[in-house]
């Protein structure tokens, strides 16, 4: 059985609670390693399971800080290398990081990234399977990972999650409790072959 491998890094809405992160979850399926949010803090839980180049793309579902401020560490981790990797894809919808991306020098981090804008409804591919969005009443958007295997993310409603799957403890102001967004690793799920898992998150 193949598996896909979920790591939520943080779940925290607005800001991160003491030894806990905001949103992020990282989603890696046959080497592939795909970031979905990168909320505050997030950047150092991701670094405790791969290294900054080891990211091949991103989606950042709207604007709010919470949910993106750690893509300028990841960035500046990835320009700043003597050998950098190639630029990095970065799907979001059109003016969401404006703010980040400009929090350095114009130029600065200009060959780190490729940026990637899409409006609600557009499908496109990312990895081994193609990614649909949708409009959300947050405002932000919805993605929807389609392959042999699927996943699906929300920023505007709660967790729900297939009954097998490993993903138990208490909500709390961020979601999961101390389970998904506090302790010193990232906790992490396994998403079997033919088996859907919807994981969201409260803002």
């Amino acid at each position: 059985m193949k598996w896909m491998l979920l790591t939520i890094l943080g779940r925290c809405g607005a800001w991160p609670d003491a030894g806990q992160t905001c949103s992020g979850y990282l989603v890696e399926h046959h080497g592939f390693r795909l970031l979905v949010g990168l909320g505050y803090a997030t950047m150092p839980r991701l670094l405790e399971r791969v290294t900054a180049d080891q990211v091949d793309a991103v989606f950042i579902s709207h604007e709010h800080p919470d949910h993106c401020a750690d893509l300028n560490p990841l960035l500046r981790a990835r320009a700043f290398r003597d050998d950098p990797p190639a630029p990095l894809p970065v799907y979001s919808l059109p003016g969401a990081l404006d703010a980040i991306l400009a929090l350095d020098r114009p130029g600065m981090l200009t060959d780190a990234y490729v940026l990637h804008e899409f409006t609600a409804g557009s499908r496109f591919d990312i990895w081994p399977a193609v990614a649909s969005t949708r409009w959300t009443a947050l405002p932000a958007y919805d993605i929807r990972h389609e392959s042999r295997k699927h996943f699906t993310c929300s920023p505007a409603t709660r967790t729900a999650t297939s009954p097998k799957s490993t993903s138990a403890s208490t909500p709390g102001r961020c979601g999961w409790g101390t389970n998904a967004c506090g302790g010193s690793r990232p906790d992490s799920t396994r998403i079997p072959s033919r088996r859907r898992a919807t994981l969201a998150r409260t803002i």
